[in-house]
């Protein structure tokens, strides 16, 4: 039994990792451009206080997706075979706030990241390797 897991398991961390990096990046973007978000919103006849409300919520978001990703794809690096469930979960979840928040489309890297790290959580390569953990 290998300490070390296989290429499989590695790449499906860095991805789940990825994920949580993009969001908060993607957030922090969001903010630096809060000034030109809220004229924006003023010019469309919008609040511009709900730009603030807005930020502070896909934050809120972004953290606990990020967090998630994070926490679960650690226990998948150490072969926690529940760890793919929950990442699963996590990456169901997600998926489902997008489309509910009508950003899916807009979020395209985002869904594709979900895919590609839950393809690689579920591989034969991960799927043995926690199996002898």
């Amino acid at each position: 039994m290998s300490d070390q897991p296989p290429g499989t398991a590695r790449a499906a961390v860095a991805v789940w990792y990825a994920l949580a990096v993009f969001g908060v990046v993607n957030v922090a973007y969001l903010w630096v451009r809060r000034a030109a978000l809220e004229e924006a919103a003023a010019r469309e006849g919008f609040d511009t206080g709900a730009v603030t409300t807005l930020l502070v919520q896909l934050t809120a978001v972004a953290v606990v997706f990020g967090a998630g990703y994070v926490a679960f794809g650690r226990m998948l690096r150490l072969g926690r075979s529940w760890a793919r469930r929950a990442l699963t979960g996590v990456a169901l979840l997600h998926v489902l706030w997008l489309l509910l928040s009508g950003s899916a489309s807009a979020n395209l890297v985002v869904v594709l990241l979900i895919a590609v790290g839950t393809a690689l959580t579920w591989l034969r390569g991960t799927a043995e390797w926690v199996g002898q953990h």
